[in-house]
């Protein structure tokens, strides 16, 4: 039982060593790969440089449209599912319908806010040049 955990030890003590040797391979991969992340994340619109505030206040306001747009989603689907448990009563299904419309007006008003604010920000990409890669038709199949 001695000999095979000896043997055992210096397998892996030997194996060890030759992890050693390949130091300048696994360097040269890092470098590689992380030259390849950078250029991901330039492509992406990350960069060394300061993001400009108007780029920052852009996505902003994208993202705050995105939450209200999810809002409104859950609104209407939780009335319909009011409405679907009403069992008939007059009242919960008007108060389901109501609430089911202004949903409705919500998400039209905010996905219109959300496709002017979508067309303001690309637009001030542009100019700026900040996280803005050449045309923006060539990344969807229009």
């Amino acid at each position: 039982m001695k000999r095979i955990i000896i043997i055992f030890f210096i397998v892996i003590l030997f194996s060890g060593f030759e992890f050693n040797f390949n130091l300048d391979k696994r360097s040269d991969v890092e470098k590689q790969a992380m030259s390849q992340l950078e250029i991901g994340a330039e492509y992406a619109g990350y960069s060394d440089e300061p993001a400009d505030p108007r780029v920052i206040a852009s996505r902003a306001i994208q993202m705050f449209l995105g939450l209200m747009g999810a809002a409104f989603t859950y609104l209407f689907v939780y009335s319909g599912y009011h409405m679907i448990t009403s069992h008939g009563e007059e009242e919960k299904i008007t108060r389901a319908r109501k609430t089911m419309q202004g949903a409705v007006i919500g998400l039209m008003l905010t996905l219109m806010a959300f496709s002017i604010a979508y067309f303001v920000g690309r637009r001030v990409t542009e100019v700026t040049g900040v996280g803005y890669n050449g045309s923006y038709t060539d990344q969807f199949y229009i």
